[in-house]
């Protein structure tokens, strides 16, 4: 690999400046029940190359292991990371460190010292990951990109959130959407509309005071193809009381 590829390789891997913490992906993925700041953080990370790769790799660490060599060279790298907490859990004595380790995107470790004739067979499955990632990074460069899949969202037309029902936009579009639709609330004398793209970032708002919108030609203009947005609506009565709020729905257009 040149050197030209190497950095390319880094690049495509480091977080950009609008990434989220990895402890925020972290929670948003554990999640049972995730917010919808979280489901945000799902779909930055559904789009997000570096992400997408970070929430991979913790998956990888945290995942069983799947044979006693391989739990025997994970607890030796656990106490090279963090030497007293894995002391103190093997004998029961309490930890002396001052601070609590950080979590960090990268642990710097040294290598175990072995004999050529005992290398572990994690070094392998090491060495196959990283060739891994180098020929799926070239073929993202050589190949025409398809976007992530899009997060889960419900099997019906319609995604609800409390009393307010979201119907259309809805999940993958072969063209762009040219309105907003949703059921109408008892009461509501007025519905606020919010489209914000996978970082969480406002793309654009508006008010209607019936359950459907359509989208002014200056908002269509900043809905780009193969890129996923949420919306949401927001219903307020008269007074402009808040009375119902939708869960975000998902959609994006121009992915096949």
């Amino acid at each position: 690999m040149s050197n030209d590829e190497r950095e390319k390789l880094r690049g495509a891997l480091e977080p950009g400046p609008g990434c989220p913490p990895l402890a925020g992906l972290l929670d948003a993925a554990a999640a049972a029940s995730p917010t919808p700041e979280e489901r945000a953080l799902l779909a930055h990370a559904a789009a997000c190359p570096a992400c997408g790769a970070e929430l991979e790799l913790a998956g990888a660490f945290t995942a069983p292991a799947r044979s006693a060599e391989e739990a025997a060279d994970i607890e030796w790298v656990e106490s090279r990371i963090d030497p007293v907490a894995t002391r103190a859990g093997r004998t029961g004595a309490p930890a002396t460190a001052s601070e609590p380790p950080q979590l960090a995107r990268v642990l710097p470790m040294r290598r175990k010292e072995r004999s050529p004739s005992a290398q572990p067979a994690w070094t392998k499955f090491a060495a196959a990951a990283l060739l891994l990632v180098g020929i799926a990074v070239t073929l993202r460069w050589s190949v025409p990109s398809r976007p992530p899949a899009l997060p889960d969202v419900p099997a019906t037309d319609v995604v609800r959130g409390g009393a307010l029902a979201l119907e259309s936009p809805v999940g993958e579009m072969a063209a762009a959407p040219g309105r907003f639709d949703w059921q109408s609330i008892p009461g509501a004398a007025n519905y606020t509309i919010e489209i914000r793209d996978v970082a969480g970032d406002l793309v654009g708002s508006a008010e209607s005071s019936e359950s459907g919108l359509e989208i002014a030609p200056d908002l269509a203009a900043r809905l780009e193809s193969r890129v996923s947005y949420s919306w949401s609506v927001v219903a307020r009565d008269s007074a402009g009381t808040e009375i119902a709020r939708s869960a975000p729905a998902i959609f994006r257009y121009g992915a096949s």
